[in-house]
């Protein structure tokens, strides 16, 4: 029995001496380490991404129960850039870390409402990316407006909020940045030649807007457009009026691609819409009505897609096509021009599923043209389809 005894005795006395020198300390625990943090502002304080505490500006926060190895230390403060440090530390070691964070950038404000004298000089004045708003009433500019930075200039409808110029060259001229255009009328007076609004090598985003007046006093005409749209031009026009201006309502040029959506073309003196050189143009539910000479003038290399339009009361041709311009003319209406469609030169179009009535010709193909016609509908032409021979 002793024999037995015994060595279950020795056993649980060495286990009794080893938890005393457990507690005491003196082995098998490993001595936590120390971290003490000052900071230049008052912060919270996060370990590995917990929330520890908090510290005051210039006075001492200890951490003194952080396990040996490596943390994240953080310091989070209203108003200033938050700051993590990575830290390796030894067991029972006391690490001094100080944190000096920076202020954060004092945000530039980017919205204005514009006083009636003084849109010039919050456009002039305002920040890259800026929105202005512009309460409903007339604006008078005293000189062309040059803008070369993103802008957003936000009225309250075409009808109820007017800008006024009778400047030479353009109403407003932008270049390289984003614009952006919505409920407002851009109206040009006076005899000075100019573009209502000149825009090069920028996005645009314009919505709700007008465009009238271009003037010009060149013959031919090369100025007077409601809007001269060229270099690499991008974005988009929905529910805008481009009226009564000397040259073209809307005229593309260069490698621009515009999207036209439900807006109107209307009594200007050359073409409702002219597009040229690389010009790409989606072209979708607008009207272009009562322009003196073309409705719509496609030249050069330009392609564009004419999708539920509405081309009526044009004096010349609804639709003309010329050198090697290419096009899509699907499910538009045509009514009362002289001419619908008009392809010349070496232009290739498909005309399809559109309804013609009341021309001289419908629809023209020139000898070098090429066409791709099907299940158009002719309504009281004197001609119909005439090819060239």
């Amino acid at each position: 029995m002793w024999r037995r005894l015994i060595p279950a005795f020795v056993i649980a006395f060495i286990a009794y001496f080893v938890w005393q020198e457990v507690q005491q300390g003196r082995i098998g625990v490993v001595p936590s380490a120390i971290l003490e943090i000052t900071s230049n502002t008052d912060a919270q304080v996060y370990i590995d991404g917990q929330l520890s505490g908090t510290i005051r500006a210039s006075q001492m926060r200890i951490v003194n129960d952080l396990k040996p190895g490596r943390h994240i230390v953080g310091l989070s403060a209203l108003g200033f850039k938050s700051k993590n440090i990575g830290v390796m530390i030894e067991p029972g070691q006391k690490l001094e870390q100080t944190f000096k964070l920076e202020p954060e950038a004092v945000a530039v404000p980017t919205t204005k409402t514009v006083a009636f004298n003084d849109l010039e000089q919050s456009i002039n004045n305002a920040v890259d990316g800026a929105v202005l708003f512009l309460a409903a009433g007339d604006y008078q500019l005293s000189q062309m407006l040059e803008v070369g930075k993103s802008i957003s200039l936000i009225g309250t409808g075409q009808a109820t909020t007017r800008v006024f110029s009778s400047a030479r060259e353009a109403v407003l001229r932008f270049r390289d940045g984003a614009l952006h255009l919505k409920g407002i009328s851009f109206v040009h007076t006076g005899k000075q030649t100019a573009d209502v609004l000149d825009v090069k090598d920028a996005t645009i985003k314009i919505e709700d807007c007008r465009f009238t007046g271009g003037y010009s006093t060149d013959t031919p005409h090369t100025d007077g457009d409601g809007i001269w749209i060229h270099g690499r031009s991008s974005g988009s026009i929905v529910k805008s009026r481009f009226e009564r201006n000397a040259l073209n309502g809307l005229e593309m040029t260069g490698n621009s691609s515009i999207k036209l959506e439900q807006n109107e073309f209307m009594r200007n003196e050359s073409s409702g819409l002219s597009i040229f050189k690389n010009a790409l143009v989606q072209v979708v539910g607008n009207r272009i009505e009562f322009n003196k000479k073309k409705g719509i003038q496609v030249s050069d290399q330009a392609s564009v897609r004419l999708i539920q339009n509405k081309i009526m009361f044009n004096s010349g041709s609804g639709i003309a096509f010329f050198d090697s311009a290419k096009g899509t003319v699907h499910n538009n209406t045509l009514i009362s021009n002289k001419f619908g469609v008009v392809i010349n030169d070496q232009s290739t179009v498909d005309v399809l599923q559109n309804f013609f009535s009341s021309h001289t010709e419908a629809l023209y193909i020139s000898k070098k043209a090429q066409a791709t016609i099907g299940q158009n509908t002719f309504q009281k032409n004197k001609q119909n389809v005439v090819r060239e021979k």
